[in-house]
């Protein structure tokens, strides 16, 4: 299993998946997904659907959230693979992180951010 599943980057504008992601870096666009605006406001504080394009090169996963202008600290996030994610979240209720989990019939999904801001997506591996 491998531990880091993507990371979430937050565009401005839709054309950059081409312009910058496919054409300079060379990823390939695989697919594309809607977050409801529930669970966009559940996460990330924002109230709104978010469109997400997912790139893919040698494997690596980037999640690229069209945003518009809304702050990078919102989306941006490191998603790793894990067998434990209830294991995992109330280590870190424990310890007094912040987690907001994610029940999704196919799989469980936490986020917990530390001290300092930076979120963590914990996805139950597959």
């Amino acid at each position: 299993m491998e531990l880091l599943n993507h990371i979430a980057l937050p565009l401005v504008s839709s054309s950059e998946v081409h312009d910058f992601y496919e054409k300079v870096l060379g990823f390939t666009e695989n697919y594309r997904f809607e977050i409801d605006h529930g669970t966009a406001d559940l996460i990330f504080g924002i109230n709104e659907p978010i469109n997400v394009a997912v790139v893919e090169r040698n494997g690596f996963r980037i999640e690229l959230y069209f945003t518009g202008n809304k702050s990078a600290s919102q989306i941006s996030h490191i998603c790793l693979n894990e067998s434990d994610v209830d294991g995992i979240s109330q280590r870190a209720e424990t310890a007094g992180y912040p987690v907001v989990r994610v029940n999704r019939p196919s799989s469980k999904l936490a986020f917990i951010s530390d001290r300092s801001g930076n979120r963590f997506e914990i996805k139950q591996a597959e």
